[in-house]
């Protein structure tokens, strides 16, 4: 059994059809291009070690750090909180 397709349209339409397939292809191909057939660069590999990280624990003695003052403690507040019906007008 032969399954036969045709695209039944006039002329504009065929060449729109025609102009989508190209397009697409011509997408497929440049995404093929740009990620899948370059070999990865040096640039994008990871160094074996990574750099080690040195912390100085020096700047907490600075002069300008023991100016600072802690923040005021906060009282909670003494009246009751909310109302029953929070969607009622005042």
């Amino acid at each position: 059994m032969v399954i036969v397709t045709t695209f039944q349209g006039n002329k504009k339409q065929r060449y729109l059809f025609l102009l989508l397939g190209i397009a697409i292809l011509g997408m497929v191909f440049a995404l093929w291009y740009r990620f899948l057939s370059r070999k990865p660069s040096s640039s994008h590999i990871l160094p074996q070690k990574p750099p080690e990280i040195k912390i100085d624990f020096n700047m907490l003695k600075s002069p300008i750090l023991r100016e600072l003052k802690p923040f005021e403690k906060i009282v909670p507040l003494e009246d009751e909180v909310g109302r029953e019906n929070p969607f009622i007008p005042y």
